[in-house]
């Protein structure tokens, strides 16, 4: 984690006169994420530290539509703990963001709340189109494509951008994930074939505002594409 790179324009921050120490928060319905980083005068940035902590707020969301106060109480205790290594390193900024299990529960605000008084962090739930906006941002520059379908599947949401020219065509973001769908049809470790069923018609209802037209391909070399219609053919 040592080695320097480029950011995405994720955020548009002001050339600082001397580096700023930031330190990145996201909430996600499995996991709670944190990177420490430096940002320099030309915007490039070298990660500090990265650490990840499991307090599953997402579990019951879905079925119960209420973040667990057990889990809440877990989750709170995690950002204890990374507040305490931002005052430690006298970090400049603090970037905080909820996404799909926080912007979901009906409970939401009460957590929130409690983020804000006992940790002192003031945290951002993005909204589906963000979520799905950052998930290209923090992909295309390790990229080396200028046209593709990225897809960004997480516990309570799926995010699909179509990119062309290296800039967002067309973005959706669906409203089921890894764990969402584990939880509501009672998925372990094997799937009945009733139940891959009704996944397939779950998953067709609510992706039917899609309607993207895209050719997702893969050019090998002696191989022609026509971008027209999609068809290829050997040289």
């Amino acid at each position: 984690n040592k080695s320097e790179r480029a950011p995405g324009p994720i955020f548009e921050f002001q050339p600082p006169q001397t580096i700023i120490l930031n330190f990145l928060l996201d909430i996600l319905p499995s996991f709670i994420f944190i990177s420490l980083f430096e940002i320099y005068k030309n915007h490039s940035f070298r990660v500090i530290d990265d650490i990840k902590e499991s307090p599953r707020l997402g579990e019951g969301i879905f079925v119960e539509g209420l973040m667990k106060e057990s889990n809440m109480d877990r989750a709170l205790e995690a950002l204890k703990l990374f507040k305490s290594l931002c005052d430690h390193n006298e970090v400049d900024k603090i970037l905080a963001f909820g996404t799909a299990a926080v912007r979901t529960a009906k409970n939401t605000s009460y957590f929130l709340d409690r983020v804000k008084k006992e940790c002192d962090i003031d945290v951002s739930v993005l909204r589906g189109e963000d979520e799905a906006r950052f998930s290209f941002y923090g992909a295309i520059n390790s990229l080396d494509i200028k046209e593709g379908l990225l897809i960004d599947m997480g516990g309570a949401s799926c995010e699909l951008v179509h990119f062309q020219n290296r800039e967002i065509k067309n973005s959706i973001s669906l409203n089921f994930g890894s764990l969402s769908i584990m939880e509501e049809f009672g998925l372990k470790d094997s799937i009945s074939e009733e139940k891959e069923k009704l996944l397939f018609i779950h998953v067709e209802d609510n992706g039917s505002g899609v309607s993207f037209n895209v050719f997702v391909y893969n050019v090998q070399p002696g191989i022609t594409l026509d971008y027209r219609t999609g068809q290829s053919s050997q040289k």
